[in-house]
């Protein structure tokens, strides 16, 4: 609903100079909730958090061979 409710304020205020960041802020926090409760249903924090940079790696958009083991 939250997203469907962005969607329309967006359209509607499209013209209004903070309607674009406000828009990319609540969409990068709802990925992080999503990610967090994934993360919690499984139970392995890590784990899933390596499977995501695993993941990206492989669709090309980041590099993440100079992270240091353990910090995910």
């Amino acid at each position: 609903m939250q997203h469907f409710l962005q969607g329309v304020c967006s359209t509607l205020f499209w013209f209004h100079p903070l309607v674009g960041p406000a828009a990319r802020g609540a969409e990068l926090t709802r990925e992080y909730l999503c990610d967090e409760v994934a993360a919690k249903a499984i139970g392995k924090f890590g784990a899933y958090l390596r499977t995501l940079a695993e993941v990206a790696e492989r669709c090309g958009s980041v590099s993440c061979t100079n992270v240091p083991k353990g910090t995910l």
